[in-house]
């Protein structure tokens, strides 16, 4: 693509330099720079892109992107914008031309429940025959192969790039995790998003947005870039708020709920520890459905992706095979068999809402004793961990404080402040800094009488060090070794 192409499709300050130069690479790592790239400068958080445009030219790149005034060389053309970001996104979507346009694009927001809705729509709409790929925290999943992409939503030139990809692989849709860092550093602008749907929002992510009003507003900018219909739990207060807004300002939406009077509604048959069915009401449609898995938060999860199936024109008789078929992504409500007769879940549950909905529904559902292992990120704030020990200690009938991800913190310092939410709660707990020995204590402990919760890991293979390197650890392999030990004794 040549600049002179390029500026009919973006918004630019000015040019200077030879406007007749060509790219077929598009990047904001000056590592990544050669004679065939266009850089982009990139205001972090961390670092600036400014400061490695000279890097960017000694690796051959012959065009940069910039916002701020820059010293320019000879045989460089030079594009100055408003808006880097932006500017990155609306170069993606030149280049690729406007893939999204050619697929049925879906967007999951929410702090929890993103991952499995987007699986369970996954398999749904695979079921129902539409080619589909799933982007978010697990990676780019096409069929039984799934790559890394580091981010749950990738920056706007890799997701033009996959979207590109995906056209000429004759994929019809795609499933996608849109998260509140994503909206705010424009990763999602220039992708023509169909459907989206909202999960919740709970206290979670201050560090970047500051306060809730500013996370709500984030997560709100996905509803202004569909064009077709938005699918909103009305049961959470931010939910509710957003049907609202959205509705007055002339958008398409429908409500779902299990509380409230909604436009979609769902009660619960039976439930245990591995299979929920509930009756699903929209209009017209009243239908038994089944997912392989337990919790009243999984049942908003599945109506969302259902609403959405429905309006893809997937059949029922196909929506009710998805779910049966559906599989569900590691460490989301994962469920450790064992010959002990103990009740095992592994979950990535992580905010304290998160953590209270998958608490609440095994005291509820199965009356059963809850034993919760856990730990919060260091990369949180010091109120956010005190929160998460408070909603966990005033529920969990026995807390088990062990490490998570250190980040900016040591496991000793966030302990202290979990335990200072728990004891406030009044709750039962012990510490162990060392997730292993705290999963052991757990599986030691317990009787068929118990569900015991291993949350915030999941399916992370690692733990993050203070230093930002990252140490390997696998959840379930620490969960079937405890149950070994048991067992011998």
């Amino acid at each position: 693509m040549n600049i002179e192409e390029l500026l009919n499709h973006i918004h630019y300050i000015e040019v200077e330099g030879d406007k007749n130069k060509t790219f077929s690479h598009i990047t904001l790592d000056s590592r990544e720079a050669t004679d065939k790239s266009i850089f982009i400068a990139i205001e972090g958080f961390k670092t600036d892109g400014h400061k490695f445009i000279e890097k960017a030219i000694e690796n051959g790149c012959k065009i940069i992107v910039h916002k701020k005034d820059v010293e320019m060389e000879e045989g460089v053309t030079y594009i100055k914008v408003d808006d880097g970001r932006m500017a990155l996104a609306e170069i993606s979507k030149a280049y690729y031309n406007n893939p999204s346009n050619e697929m049925t694009i879906v967007g999951i927001t929410g702090t929890n429940g993103k991952t499995t809705t987007t699986f369970i729509l996954e398999s749904i709409l695979r079921q129902g025959k539409i080619k589909t790929a799933t982007i978010g925290t697990m990676g780019l999943k096409k069929g039984d192969q799934t790559e890394n992409l580091g981010k749950t939503t990738p920056e706007s030139n890799k997701l033009q790039e996959i979207f590109f990809d995906l056209v000429s692989e004759e994929y019809q849709a795609v499933v996608m995790e849109v998260s509140s860092h994503a909206l705010e550093l424009k990763r999602v602008e220039g992708t023509d998003f169909d459907y989206a749907a909202f999960t919740n929002l709970t206290y979670e992510h201050l560090e970047l947005h500051g306060t809730m009003e500013n996370y709500y507003q984030a997560k709100k900018k996905l509803f202004a870039m569909t064009s077709k219909e938005n699918i909103i739990n009305i049961d959470d207060q931010y939910g509710e708020r957003l049907y609202n807004e959205l509705k007055e300002e002339g958008k398409k939406v429908l409500s779902y709920s299990m509380e409230k009077p909604a436009e979609i509604m769902a009660t619960i048959e039976h439930m245990d520890l591995e299979k929920t069915i509930f009756i699903y009401k929209e209009g017209n449609i009243e239908e038994k459905l089944e997912i392989p898995m337990a919790g009243k938060y999984n049942i908003y999860n599945t109506m969302a992706a259902v609403a959405i199936a429905l309006r893809m024109n997937v059949d029922m008789d196909d929506i009710k095979k998805g779910l049966l078929n559906f599989e569900k992504p590691e460490g989301r409500y994962q469920v450790v068999k064992n010959n002990q007769g103990l009740n095992l879940i592994i979950d990535f549950a992580h905010t304290s809402d998160g953590m209270e909905s998958i608490i609440k529904s095994a005291k509820e559902n199965f009356h059963k004793n809850t034993i919760v292992v856990f730990g919060v990120s260091g990369a949180r704030t010091v109120e956010t961990q005190e929160e998460i020990g408070r909603v966990v200690g005033n529920i969990a009938d026995y807390s088990i404080v062990t490490k998570d991800d250190e980040i900016e913190m040591e496991v000793k310092d966030i302990s202290k402040n979990i335990i200072r939410g728990i004891e406030k709660s009044g709750g039962k707990y012990e510490y162990f800094p060392d997730r292993e020995k705290a999963i052991e204590r757990a599986v030691e402990m317990a009787t068929s009488d118990d569900v015991v919760l291993f949350l915030g890991k999941g399916n992370e293979k690692f733990f993050k060090t203070l230093g930002g390197s990252k140490v390997p650890y696998d959840e379930e392999k620490a969960v079937k070794e405890a149950l070994k030990k048991r067992g011998k004794k």
